[in-house]
């Protein structure tokens, strides 16, 4: 996927639309099915280099699924059987109405075999950037699909696209800055330990109004309260320990903050 990764430092005159991209492709998938290899090559270079670097709108799910269809075919082209199925693989997942051209490919091609056979991704969870949001393939979120290629953006606080990048399945995200997983960690930990401090210590007053009503009654022997008024102890202490953790682990997470 490295023959058609962008160059992250390009400086582009200006952001692109969703238009400019959907005309490009139309140029690609033009050229291929006419057999036009140097147009084809063309094409598909101009979009690596130039174009998904310097889109500034979001690439929709459609757009996204006919840039993994002419991928493929470029790679097939190369002679890179698998990173071409990988890529086919992502247009079903992608758009599944999307399919491949009756003359672009022989009836039992291995590619279309590829196609019909591709089941959906699994997805691994990546950090939450500072500003701004992260899309794969036209969806916003943190979900990014781990077993075929992936068209990534990332967005500024304005909804502008920063960065575009093809990513093939073992690529590294393109470096952003993002909220750390330890402080996320922290706060979750700390959330859950003060939630459950407060619990103890409701269940600890809850149990000593027992008590106190119980000491009224002269039937309960002494060392019901005496038992009673352990258990009421030890709620209270264990709600204070859970709820002084959970303060900690807050604040561990609020120092984490921009580091």
């Amino acid at each position: 996927m490295a023959l058609v990764a962008p160059a992250h430092a390009l400086e582009c005159p200006e952001r692109l639309t969703r238009e400019d991209l959907s005309v490009e492709l139309g140029k690609a998938e033009t050229a291929y099915a006419n057999l036009d290899t140097m147009g084809f090559r063309d094409r598909m270079n101009g979009m690596a280099g130039l174009l998904l670097p310097c889109m500034g709108d979001l690439v929709p799910a459609d757009l996204a699924a006919r840039t993994h269809r002419v991928i493929a075919f470029q790679q097939l082209e190369l002679g890179n059987p698998a990173a071409a199925e990988a890529a086919v693989s992502a247009v079903h997942h992608v758009d599944p109405a999307l399919t491949l051209p009756d003359d672009w490919l022989p009836p039992e091609h291995p590619l279309r075999t590829a196609f019909a056979a591709a089941t959906p991704p699994s997805y691994s969870k990546v950090p939450e950037p500072r500003v701004g949001t992260i899309a794969f393939d036209g969806t916003n979120g943190r979900l990014r699909p781990r077993e075929v290629p992936t068209v990534f953006q990332q967005f500024d606080a304005s909804g502008v696209a920063q960065s575009t990048v093809y990513l093939g399945p073992m690529d590294p995200l393109p470096t952003y800055s993002a909220i750390p997983r330890r402080r996320t960690t922290l706060a979750i930990s700390g959330g859950a330990s003060g939630a459950l401090g407060l619990g103890l210590m409701a269940a600890s007053f809850l149990q000593y109004q027992s008590m106190v009503a119980s000491a009224d009654d002269l039937s309960v022997p002494k060392a019901d309260l005496i038992a009673m008024r352990g258990t009421t102890n030890a709620l209270y202490l264990g709600g204070a320990t859970f709820l002084g953790a959970g303060v900690g682990l807050g604040a561990a997470a609020i120092a984490t903050g921009q580091r």
